[in-house]
């Protein structure tokens, strides 16, 4: 549910997470202008950035892995099924995995 809103975040992660800010507002719903944030959306927005970066280092840590074992160009199903099964000690949703693992696919070069 609070994905949802998302969009109304997206503004304080363009400069520090810009490809998540993309995914969070992925249909380009209108945004406020950003301003200063108070101090509850702080709160929110750095549990955002804490969450994204626990995701990034997931999928990193599963290419990684992945690389070591010889396979040097896994696919996406490839990187969540070990992403999710024994590189997520932290628990992070499958949902943040899965948007990881595309951003990190998409802004790879071939």
């Amino acid at each position: 549910i609070f994905l949802h809103f998302g969009h109304i975040f997206s503004p304080f992660l363009e400069k520090s997470h810009p490809e998540w800010a993309v995914w969070l507002n992925h249909f380009g719903h209108e945004t406020l202008e950003c301003c200063e944030p108070s101090e509850e959306v702080n709160i929110i927005v750095n549990s955002l950035r804490t969450a994204f970066e626990k995701a990034d280092l997931v999928v990193q840590g599963t290419l990684e892995l992945l690389i070591e074992k010889g396979f040097s160009d896994p696919s996406s199903d490839h990187i969540m099924q070990y992403a999710c099964d024994s590189q997520n000690e932290d628990g992070v949703p499958a949902l943040l995995i899965n948007a990881a693992v595309s951003i990190r696919i998409d802004t790879t070069p071939s």
